[in-house]
């Protein structure tokens, strides 16, 4: 009896593996090789002509890398600007456009020695002219213009100096010409502006900034 069952058991589990296992294998029928994907050619050959198509998660909005944090665009810009620096797939930092970089004593300033002869290009490769350490300063000013909505500002006015002075300025005069008159809580007369929610809240007047306090400066 104890033979009888071990023997039904075994030829249950055969029967179980063969519904389980794969169904026959047909790349070995001669009349079936020209269905099998070729893998003995290798990497395609990449030239200038060459086309990468890939799929994004939503529309492209801009192709403007200086007021975008969207995943989607950043990855454009990723992959057609350069940065100062870039990472290995270790995470090392290794020069870009930037040959070399060193503080001073206390890591408050830093100070960039560009590559030279990089140039901007259009989408079809025509020289537009030459990256300079201008093009930086323009940059720093333009993403904390508020006027211009930057997404990214925070990575300036967090660290960089005059960058938040220069944020905040430009932004109470974009509030200040919708702005009506109010007092506080004191009876002092303040500016009242309506936020995104319709909330009334007491504009906080902010010192006068300019552009070239922001501390992104082109030595040469």
């Amino acid at each position: 009896m104890k033979k009888l069952i071990a023997l039904l058991l075994a030829l249950t589990l055969s029967l179980s593996l063969v519904a389980c296992g794969p169904k026959d294998d047909t790349s070995k029928d001669p009349a079936n090789t020209d269905k099998q994907p070729d893998t003995t050619q290798g990497t395609p050959e990449v030239s200038e002509d060459t086309v990468f198509n890939t799929l994004y998660a939503s529309e492209v909005t801009t192709l403007n890398y200086l007021i975008t944090t969207q995943e989607n665009e950043m990855s454009i810009a990723a992959n057609v600007v350069d940065c100062l620096v870039e990472y290995d797939s270790y995470g090392n930092i290794l020069p870009a456009l930037a040959l070399e970089w060193t503080p001073n004593e206390d890591a408050t300033v830093w100070t960039f020695k560009l590559r030279e002869g990089v140039k901007w290009v259009d989408k079809d490769g025509n020289e537009k002219g030459e990256v300079t350490a201008a093009d930086f300063v323009n940059s720093a000013q333009y993403v904390c213009d508020a006027n211009n909505s930057a997404a990214g500002v925070k990575q300036y006015t967090g660290i960089v100096a005059g960058a938040k002075e220069y944020n905040d300025w430009t932004a109470y005069q974009i509030a200040l010409p919708t702005a009506k008159d109010g007092v506080d809580e004191n009876g002092n007369p303040v500016k009242i502006v309506t936020d995104s929610d319709g909330e009334e809240e007491i504009l906080e007047e902010a010192p006068e900034a300019k552009a070239e306090d922001i501390g992104v400066k082109a030595l040469d």
